[in-house]
């Protein structure tokens, strides 16, 4: 039950990332420690 959840979940899973990688890599590209501490501390 367990692999079969995560089976269902994989294919939407990887079909996202591919559609969000350009931003990601983006946004990874013009990120300051600042922004990434405010991000964590959830601010």
């Amino acid at each position: 039950m367990l692999r079969e959840t995560f089976q269902n979940l994989l294919v939407p899973a990887k079909q996202l990332q591919t559609q969000y990688l350009p931003h990601i890599q983006h946004k990874a590209t013009t990120l300051d420690a600042g922004q990434i501490l405010a991000m964590v501390r959830g601010a």
